[in-house]
Parts: C-alpha cells; structure tokens; sequence
C-alpha cells in the first residue's frame, strides 16, 4: 500500500523520483571488421581480463559492487539491432571535473580506465548533464581515447560508440 499527502504531490521528486543514464555500449572491431569481443575470434579481447578501472585518491582502483547485477561495472552481450558483441559500460565513477552550469544544468566530466588486456589500457571521459529542477543525470558527451565518439546534442542515435583497434 502506497499513499502521499498533498505536501507529497508538490514536491515531484517524492513522485517521479531520480532519472540517470549514464550506461553507453561500446562496439570493439578490428581494421577487418571482425567483433574482437567474440570468444571465438582468435585476435580478439580475452573478455576475462577486462577491468574497469576508475581513479579514487589518486590510484587506479578497479570497479567492484558485488551487490550489482554487473559487479566489475560492465557487460559483455550481443546485441541483436547491430548484429555485434558489446561492451555495456555502468560503472563510470570518478572526481567531478571542469564543472560548469548554466540556469537549468550542471556539466562536469568523469574519467575512467578501461584495461582490455595487460598492454592495452584505455581512457574513457564522460560528461555527464546533471539536471537542477528535476534532478536527474545523463551521458551528454563520451569521448574515447580523447576523440569525441558521442554527443547527444548531435546524434540521433542510441548511446553506442564504435572503437576500431
């Protein structure tokens, strides 16, 4: 049984609660076009030796909740709409940085570490649009290696980034 007072219904957060979408999916190919997160592909990512890693006092600390669905802060699956193994990205966590705001939204950037094998390490920047009234947080920018992949000011498309190894 679930009931509000009328102090409840003003207040929209006690209704609609907390929106946050900061999951992206990366898509790894080879210059061969080959889906290095396939197990069978002999060139391909040791999914076993993935880690997230993101940097908390100044060290590299790899991602891990044991109480989440994905522990380590990721997901491998396929993904049927582009035919393709990805890499779903949930534990992005960080010092906010290069914080800025205008009347509606905050911006600031985090920066993770994804280790794909023991000589390939990674960097992944997010901005992230922290919303003042309601409150949520969404991917805004993903950049990869430092080249800007995803920008949902100019794409249409769902949060997926493709990186050509």
């Amino acid at each position: 049984m679930v009931s509000c007072s009328e102090k409840d219904k003003e207040n929209t957060d006690a209704i609609s609660g907390i929106y946050i979408n900061t999951v992206f999916d990366v898509i790894y190919n080879d210059n061969l076009h080959e889906d290095m997160l396939d197990p069978e592909y002999k060139n391909g990512y040791d999914t076993d030796q993935i880690q997230l890693l993101n940097l908390i006092d100044g060290k590299l600390v790899p991602f891990y909740e044991w109480n989440l669905d994905n522990p380590k802060g990721y997901k491998i699956y396929y993904r049927t709409d582009f035919k393709t193994n990805v890499l779903s990205i949930q534990g992005m966590q960080g010092v906010a940085m290069n914080k800025r705001e205008d009347s509606e939204n905050y911006y600031y950037e985090i920066t993770s570490f994804l280790q794909l094998s023991k000589t390939v390490t990674d960097t992944i920047k997010m901005e992230v649009l922290e919303g003042k009234n309601p409150k949520y947080w969404v991917a805004h920018k993903i950049w990869y290696n430092n080249e800007l992949k995803w920008d949902k000011d100019t794409s249409n498309a769902a949060q997926v980034i493709t990186v050509i190894k």
